[in-house]
């Protein structure tokens, strides 16, 4: 390693000044928000604000955030919504980092990620987004490893949809780069992420993935985008994101087809249930 890149990991050892803005939607969320919240809080890069946006939460959500709206750097708003999409944007006006992420409020950081995505971000300048890998945890509690197709590009999100977009908790990105995106197109209510992943890797940005687990994702059977009905209308906005964006036919093919089984599968479960 070079004299220049040894000075500037040691600057950035001690003088990382890097505002990382995360942000967390929720909605009843109080069996698992507290977890999420302590992830952040007990980060060792203490250069953090957490914005909640909470949709009007009756389960006592709200309570949980107050108690520890002192504690930390938490800003936050509770009011209605229309939709996840709708949250994230509002939480995304509201960051003042130059780093950003979202976390779902059953999700949950790994220790000291965010000293090492700042690391990453002020040791390469021209880096827009960092992603790494996320262990997603079953309803059994078993856990397994996701990674995107690597590298992450337009044609690989086209194709593998799902399979080559980041999921959060595995991603940050510069704010500038979210608001060149327009952010979340709030017509969709299960895809727009996938929608927002498309706009933002149109423009070729400098990606830096980091081998390391940044994050766990709670995976559940419940939710809109689980149901029968659910998955055929995630897949209705899967396919008109992707004949926006030039989605080849061969890609629409693999997509349906992945639909299909995902759909399939969950009909013969309710099958078996009854």
């Amino acid at each position: 390693m070079d004299l220049k890149k040894q000075l500037i990991i040691l600057r950035t050892k001690y003088l990382m000044d890097k505002l990382i803005s995360i942000i967390t939607p929720t909605f009843n969320s109080i069996q698992g928000l507290e977890k999420c919240i302590l992830s952040v809080k007990n980060q060792s890069y203490k250069k953090i604000e957490h914005i909640i946006i909470d949709g009007g939460s009756t389960d006592g959500t709200v309570d949980i955030i107050k108690k520890y709206e002192k504690e930390y750097n938490v800003k936050w708003i509770s009011e209605q919504d229309s939709g996840i999409a709708d949250a994230m944007n509002k939480g995304f006006k509201m960051a003042s980092g130059e780093i950003i992420a979202w976390l779902d409020a059953d999700n949950y950081y790994d220790k000291d990620i965010t000293n090492k995505v700042a690391t990453v971000f002020e040791t390469n300048p021209e880096v827009k987004i960092v992603y790494g890998r996320i262990k997603i945890i079953d309803r059994n509690n078993n856990t397994f490893d996701y990674k995107p197709k690597f590298p992450m590009s337009l044609k690989k999100a086209l194709f593998y949809t799902t399979g080559a977009i980041p999921a959060q908790p595995g991603v940050f990105l510069k704010n500038e780069t979210f608001k060149e995106s327009g952010g979340f197109n709030t017509n969709y209510r299960i895809a727009s992420d996938f929608d927002f992943w498309l706009k933002v890797l149109e423009k070729n940005p400098k990606i830096k993935f980091l081998n390391e687990v940044f994050g766990f994702y709670l995976l559940e059977d419940g939710g809109a985008s689980q149901s029968p009905q659910g998955i055929y209308n995630g897949f209705k906005e899967m396919y008109g994101i992707g004949k926006k964006h030039g989605q080849p036919i061969y890609a629409k093919i693999f997509m349906f087809m992945k639909y299909l089984k995902c759909y399939m599968s969950k009909i013969f479960k309710i099958i078996l249930k009854h």
